[in-house]
């Protein structure tokens, strides 16, 4: 009995107290114009190291507290989407795991938002119509053609 409770409060040592893994992998998924969606993953090189969350941010001008993703035990692959961004610009992406209270290092991701692609189009005011004209010819009505 004496070395069971002994093991037990090893197990409790090395799990309760230890600062738990930093995520693996972590990578753009979907970049656009304003938001992106970055993944990551657990630390394959220890498949017994538990997670209770991971906390996602990114810099500048993110909110004022980070996204929490709650650890599932059987996923291994995370994404979180990050919305509201600004066309074509740098951001670091930020993201901790946690444990029983107790945070990893960072892990960061320096990453450029899409930059506005904007396609030309003329607009005309034809009998108080606004009417958008692309690069081909369409014949709408009797007076009024897109150029």
């Amino acid at each position: 009995m004496i070395i069971n409770e002994y093991l037990k409060l090893i197990f409790c040592i090395v799990i309760c107290f230890t600062v738990p893994k930093a995520v693996y992998n972590l990578a753009p998924a979907n970049i656009k114009t304003t938001s992106i969606i970055i993944s990551w993953r657990k630390d394959p090189t220890c498949p017994t190291c538990a997670y209770d969350s991971f906390l996602a941010t990114y810099i500048p001008d993110s909110p004022t507290s980070p996204s929490r993703i709650n650890a599932l035990p059987t996923e291994n692959h995370y994404t979180t989407r990050f919305t509201g961004l600004m066309p074509g610009k740098e951001y670091t992406f930020v993201v901790t795991s946690e444990r029983n209270g107790k945070y990893s290092s960072n892990v960061t991701l320096v990453q450029r938002t899409s930059k506005c692609v904007f396609v030309r189009h003329n607009i005309y005011v034809k009998e108080y119509k606004y009417v958008v004209a692309s690069e081909r010819k369409v014949k709408l009505s009797s007076n009024v053609t897109l150029v």
